[in-house]
């Protein structure tokens, strides 16, 4: 988890895991459980990952997966991400999961 946008600024908040081996079949799965309140749309998180000890960083997932982000960036040209970025936005009252598949 990389960037976090709130009241016009940008937030970064880093989680740091170590190394993982996943060459091993399997099934892999990457999940936490959240509660928030972002002004849908324009705040937002978005799990970022990186294969380079973070030069790059890549988006993990999209809005097409089950159980991940529930929002796509389709009109927002002022918010936290670019158009057409899939992110989590909204109202969470209660804690709850999100989860994805990241097997090879």
């Amino acid at each position: 988890m990389r960037r976090v946008f709130m009241n016009s600024l940008h937030f970064f908040v880093y989680l740091h895991l170590p190394n993982f081996d996943m060459s091993q079949k399997g099934i892999y799965q990457f999940s936490f459980w959240a509660n928030f309140d972002a002004q849908r749309g324009r705040d937002g998180l978005q799990v970022e990952y990186s294969l380079d000890k973070g030069l790059t960083w890549q988006t993990l997932g999209s809005k097409s997966d089950p159980d991940w982000y529930n929002y796509i960036n389709n009109s927002v040209t002022d918010g936290a991400f670019n158009l057409g970025e899939s992110m989590i936005t909204g109202t969470a009252d209660d804690w709850t999961r999100f989860k994805l598949n990241i097997s090879n």
